[in-house]
């Protein structure tokens, strides 16, 4: 049952550093866009460069705060979460997490 709980906890981490990897990407090409100014139609409607500028500062956000997440996950709160999923159907006790900080 322990070895099932870390694999949770890292489970979280990596899901977290995915996600967060594909919002640095999309931030990435969003920010050499909006520096060369390239043009972007999507069917027939001009998407301007100003709104490559939001985007790119709000993926960069979400990037930043999913790899801030998963490099200072508690293992002990991941667990309780595991744990509270499927306590219902009684097959793991629920943990108990002090300093929840999420």
């Amino acid at each position: 049952m322990e070895t099932w709980r870390i694999l949770t906890t890292e489970m979280w981490r990596l899901r977290e550093m995915w996600w967060s990897g594909v919002f640095a990407l999309a931030a990435f090409v969003h920010l050499i866009r909006a520096i060369i100014g390239l043009p972007l139609t999507v069917g027939t409607v001009s998407v301007p460069v100003w709104l490559s500028w939001i985007v790119a500062s709000l993926a960069g956000l979400a990037s930043g705060w999913l790899m801030q997440r998963a490099l200072t996950a508690d293992t002990c709160c991941h667990t309780a979460r595991a744990g509270e999923e499927f306590a219902e159907a009684g097959s793991m006790p629920v943990t108990s997490c002090q300093g929840d900080r999420r």
